[in-house]
């Protein structure tokens, strides 16, 4: 199979039909399991999927008056590694921190909790 990497360089954040200028995204999803263990498991843990959720943790630099987000407010999430290589997670915006460095400037991260269906693979 042929190698196919991406450079990181072409990802992206939208929210709305807008890209916003972040730099960096991380999406971490998860699936609960719940413990069935009974006499038939032959002496080994059985389990069975329960529910799925991610989160979402963006940062990048702050866009004075270009980064309309509210805490408690729900968005669909379109994450890009690639123009056609993305994902998109319906989620309700957890927290908004922002930190400010004399040097760099200030920076804006966001914090994103998965709210209802999203498909949770990658090929």
């Amino acid at each position: 199979m042929p190698q196919d990497f991406l450079t990181g360089k072409d990802g992206f954040v939208n929210t709305g039909g807008v890209n916003y200028s972040f730099g960096k995204w991380k999406w971490s999803a998860k699936a609960k399991m719940v413990p069935r263990p009974n006499f038939n498991g032959g002496g080994f843990e059985q389990y069975v999927v329960g529910l799925l959720g991610g989160k979402i943790t963006i940062s990048g630099p702050y866009d004075s008056g270009n980064m309309p987000f509210a805490v408690g407010a729900q968005y669909n999430w379109t994450l890009g590694l690639a123009v056609s290589v993305f994902l998109t997670v319906p989620g309700i915006l957890e927290g908004i921190e922002v930190d400010e460095d004399v040097e760099d400037g200030p920076m804006v991260n966001l914090t994103v909790q998965s709210n209802g269906a999203f498909t949770a693979a990658i090929v």
